[in-house]
């Protein structure tokens, strides 16, 4: 398939001919253990979620009382991390772009203290780990780059 793919493309007039051999049809099926261990935390927190939707608000001492709130769940929780699971396996270099999500998601608890003053150490705990997190995918990410090109 990657042959055939690279035969129409370079039939077709494409610059892929001239990227370097080891870039060809391989860019995004390198995976690293940095990538892997963001599918991974992904993948966990999306099937738990999708799962036991009401664990997601008891974290935080709340509850999901009605089907709604558990669907919500469902889709925020368990179907938006398993997706970011399934493009990072599919595709590792989208580890950049998963990993400025999750930074945004850091961002956010964090910028809450101006209207919630100091987190709590919970709050604080899950900065650290997304901030960890978005780290490890970007830098993964850059590996995977680096290494297709």
């Amino acid at each position: 398939m990657a042959t055939t793919s690279y035969a129409v493309a370079r039939s077709a007039g494409s610059d892929l001919g001239r990227m370097p051999r080891t870039h060809r049809g391989r860019q995004d099926r390198d995976m690293n253990p940095l990538i892997a261990t963001g599918a991974a935390a992904y993948a966990g927190l999306g099937v738990a979620s999708f799962l036991k939707p009401a664990v997601v608000p008891a974290v935080i001492g709340s509850t999901a009382p009605n089907a709604d709130s558990r669907t919500e769940i469902r889709a925020v929780y368990g179907g938006l991390p398993l997706a970011f699971a399934a493009s990072l396996v599919a595709a590792p270099s989208s580890g950049t772009a998963i990993g400025v999500a999750t930074a945004g998601m850091a961002a956010g608890r964090a910028a809450s203290a101006v209207f919630e003053g100091r987190p709590s150490l919970k709050m604080a705990g899950f900065i650290a780990l997304e901030l960890a997190l978005a780290g490890a995918l970007v830098m993964g990410a850059r590996r995977v780059s680096a290494a297709t090109s």
